[in-house]
């Protein structure tokens, strides 16, 4: 490209121009540097196809280009771009705004790690630094499981299954809760929907939270209210749920990010035993047990698996069915005396117990 440029500027008018191919990402900046460094009567812009244009100019007008505020490749404003996601990290932190996501634990901890520190070993620490991060946090996938028994019957696969959802059940109560205006450059948001876009996905997720707020509202009050209730309302009704993220498959339903987490309430971990004789794979033991409930399997050794449900009732009646099964033993899991790795270092310390007092009696004199 630089070679490109050089055997053009030599046959080159002053005020011709010359466009380049468009560039990916922070190489656009890259080739500008170098080949204004490499020619000093050449100035360089981008246009609005993202092309790099050169043009011929003097060495007087190249002088007060370089002092121009408005230069594209300033290192400021370089250094700014290569920042990225970073800025919008910075500002969420510096507005002190709710922040609002959906089944979000993994997204605020992506967040800390990349953007902030890495990962402490503690989860309590980890919740402590969240918290002072963004005081404010919703997570709607937890608040409408606390709401699911009030507003819907059914259960919400995933995000956009839930808008629809609520759309729906506002709809039958002829509530509309506030009109969401879309900026200039998302108007086409109003007319299609874009799922796994990130601005649209965002839209969503804000747009399911006042949804929800609305239901909430409707719920509490005992006369149809026809005017548009303010934010603050709204967050005022969403404030039990504040700081809650959803957990999944874990013994509690939720973590408390500004507190202590609740009581466990799901059915504890279930182990199961294959008799010796018989094989099996996770895929087995999954598809054996799958007709009592949701769950997951996870392979502990070559005989023993982990089951984990969210439902009290689909885990006790596996244990009763199972209870004197001749191929599958099931049990509540107990880490002490089911870990294989606790079972390993008790089995360990025994046999330097034994050694110890082995050395120490036959090493006494007669």
């Amino acid at each position: 490209m630089i070679t490109d440029v050089s055997e053009w500027v030599v046959h080159a008018q002053e005020g011709d121009s010359l466009t380049l191919p468009s560039v990916p990402g922070l190489q656009i900046f890259e080739v500008q540097l170098v080949l204004r460094r490499a020619l000093a009567n050449i100035w360089t812009e981008v246009n609005d196809q993202n092309e790099i244009v050169v043009h011929r100019i003097t060495y007087s007008r190249r002088a007060q280009l370089e002092n121009s505020l408005r230069d594209g490749c300033r290192v400021d404003l370089v250094l700014e771009a290569a920042l990225g996601f970073t800025r919008v990290f910075r500002e969420l932190i510096r507005s002190q705004k709710p922040l609002i996501g959906h089944n979000m634990l993994l997204d605020l901890m992506y967040l800390h790690d990349k953007f902030y520190r890495p990962l402490p070993e503690s989860f309590v620490e980890f919740k402590t630094s969240t918290h002072k991060l963004f005081p404010s946090v919703f997570d709607t996938k937890h608040i409408s499981k606390r709401t699911r028994q009030e507003f819907l019957s059914l259960r919400i696969p995933n995000l956009f299954a839930l808008h629809a959802a609520l759309e729906s059940r506002l709809i039958d109560l002829a509530q509309h809760g506030p009109t969401l205006n879309h900026a200039a450059v998302c108007q086409r948001y109003s007319q299609s929907d874009y799922p796994h876009e990130a601005a649209f996905d965002a839209f969503i997720c804000g747009t399911v939270l006042l949804q929800l707020a609305q239901l909430l509202l409707t719920h509490q009050s005992s006369l149809f209210d026809p005017r548009t209730p303010r934010i603050g309302e709204y967050l005022d009704l969403l404030k039990p749920y504040e700081n809650n993220v959803n957990m999944i498959r874990a013994r509690v339903s939720f973590t408390s990010l500004s507190g202590p987490d609740p009581q466990a309430e799901r059915p504890p971990i279930l182990l199961v035993k294959v008799r010796r004789g018989w094989s099996s794979t996770p895929a087995e033991i999954a598809k054996e047990f799958a007709t009592f409930c949701s769950l997951d399997v996870r392979k502990e050794s070559s005989r023993q698996y982990l089951l984990a449900t969210n439902e009290w009732k689909g885990a006790r009646k596996i244990l009763r069915t199972y209870r004197s099964h001749p191929v599958f033993q099931v049990e509540p899991y107990r880490y002490w005396s089911h870990s294989g790795t606790v079972t390993s270092t008790f089995r360990l310390c025994c046999s330097l117990a034994l050694a110890t007092m082995l050395v120490f009696f036959l090493g006494r004199p007669a």
